[in-house]
């Protein structure tokens, strides 16, 4: 569903060291690793620290215009900048979209399961998330204003297509 430089997803069981080591970034936070089942995984703040390493390619080849040779504008910042706020306000149990910037210069997050089973979510610099939902034949679509939070219909979205109902 999205057009543009296309990262590859993350993985949501990445792993670290051994149980109960600690993980120090290179801002000076400390990240601990927590058990999830047989698999030891470090918190969802290195996952995001991850998302962000990933995007910063795609950034920089769609920081002028045209970056794409078919006229596509240059990543807008601002909706660089909601687009982490989303990312670090998702529900813990959501795995990380795939992420890329589309030729409008937004940012599209596409959880991407199979031909009919995705959600998309567009994040304009004015803070209007658009979204798009198709599982099987039923489909859901709009647009919300982000604040502080994901939206509750984007999660509900979200969560039909990867399969979590966690509230």
């Amino acid at each position: 569903m999205s057009s543009g430089h296309k990262l590859p997803p993350l993985d949501n069981g990445a792993r670290l060291r051994a149980k109960g080591d600690n993980y120090e970034h290179p801002t000076g936070t400390s990240v601990s690793q927590e058990p999830v089942g047989d698999n030891n995984t470090i918190t969802i703040a290195h996952q995001r620290d991850e998302l962000v390493r990933a995007l910063l390619p795609a950034l920089g080849e769609a920081s002028e215009e045209n970056w794409d040779g078919n006229g596509a504008a240059a990543v807008n910042p601002q909706a660089v900048v909601l687009a982490l706020r989303f990312l670090s306000t998702l529900p813990r149990e959501i795995p990380m979209p795939d992420v890329a910037v589309d030729s409008y210069g937004d940012i599209a997050l596409d959880w991407d399961y199979a031909p009919r089973r995705i959600t998309s979510v567009r994040i304009s610099a004015d803070g209007t998330l658009y979204y798009a939902s198709l599982l099987g034949h039923s489909t859901m679509h709009g647009s919300e204003v982000f604040s502080e939070m994901v939206p509750r219909s984007i999660i509900g979205a979200i969560r039909r297509v990867v399969g979590t109902n966690r509230r």
